[in-house]
């Protein structure tokens, strides 16, 4: 399935893996209007960093991966967590923040999967909204959570195979005092 809802937008980093010729085509050709963050301010990409936190550096931690390899393995971990973040895990989300001085006081709505949220949004077609509650129906949470450790369990088993070497290279040849 992909997304419930018609794309009209994309707001994406400014990085050249973002930025690019067929990416520009793909949204020109289908009515998506693609615009992208200021340079060197962290803070236009907010929500995104904070997914990368609670979602992306839960599962790959902090290190930078590269090749072929790396990204299948990556692709394998976000297909076995993708359906458990988005229907089984809630956050919450800011509904009011308020100033008093130097004091910030945030109020939050209850917190609600991504695909609660979802449902409740008028905008989505009814269609969109069946066949959400028909994935929801027919998932198990706590096998998506076995597959998740099983991913993560491989992943650091990955990590360690192909980091094993370098860690060995790096050790002095010289006799030790």
């Amino acid at each position: 399935m992909g997304l419930p809802f018609a794309l009209r937008a994309l707001d994406v980093d400014n990085g050249s893996e973002f930025v690019n010729d067929r990416l520009i085509e793909y949204c020109l050709g289908h009515g998506i209007e693609l615009t992208r963050g200021r340079p060197y301010r962290k803070n236009d990409q907010a929500w995104i960093e904070q997914k990368n936190g609670a979602v992306v550096r839960k599962l790959l931690g902090y290190r930078r991966f590269e090749g072929l390899a790396a990204a299948r393995a990556i692709t394998r971990l976000y297909g076995a967590s993708r359906l458990f973040v988005n229907f089984f895990q809630p956050s919450f989300k800011l509904a009011a923040k308020q100033r008093d001085g130097a004091k910030v006081t945030k109020r939050y709505h209850p917190p609600q999967t991504p695909c609660e949220r979802l449902l409740q949004e008028e905008a989505i077609p009814m269609a969109a909204k069946s066949k959400l509650r028909e994935i929801a129906g027919d998932l198990d949470p706590l096998s998506f959570w076995r597959k998740c450790e099983l991913s993560r369990l491989i992943w650091r088993r990955w990590l360690t195979a192909k980091h094993r070497h370098r860690r060995h290279r790096s050790r002095p040849t010289w006799p030790r005092s």
